[in-house]
């Protein structure tokens, strides 16, 4: 398994990410938007945040961690030992699950990183077609935060 260690740093944040500045939530202490929001030292004059009646009783919605988790990017090493007849069964099945062709090429090129949530559908997806989980890997891994819009 390859590994590299970075975090996403804060000048990094896509345009469409959604933020949180309530200082009252019971979890903004952990919450990612809101220590993006309060932290970030270019923050954009105008954008997405979340409203405070999402925290009224503590189970918002949109909370992201503020620990940073393993991200995966790299598809193409997942099918180095695919058999043929599996091969389009298994890309149609990630299309779906990634949202789209283009999707895919763009989690494959790193553009875009998987979350673990994601790798772990992407490998069962394998497993249902009888690989081993132990024999696939994917092409880098990195330490980052889940920046996905919502």
């Amino acid at each position: 398994m390859k590994k590299t260690t970075k975090k996403t740093p804060c000048d990094k944040i896509p345009a469409d990410f959604v933020y949180c500045f309530n200082k009252t939530c019971p979890r903004s202490a952990e919450c990612l938007r809101f220590f993006l929001g309060e932290q970030s030292s270019e923050r954009p004059e105008i954008g997405l945040c979340v409203f405070p009646r999402n925290a009224e009783n503590s189970e918002c919605p949109y909370y992201r961690t503020s620990q940073p988790m393993l991200m995966a990017w790299g598809l193409t090493p997942l099918f180095k030992d695919v058999y043929q007849k599996h091969s389009k069964i298994l890309h149609e099945r990630i299309y779906a699950l990634l949202g789209s062709r283009a999707s895919y090429y763009r989690y494959n090129s790193g553009a875009q990183l998987l979350s673990p949530e994601q790798q772990e559908e992407i490998l069962s997806i394998f497993e249902s077609l009888g690989y081993k989980r132990s024999d696939l890997s994917f092409g880098g891994y990195v330490e980052s935060f889940d920046l996905s819009s919502l």
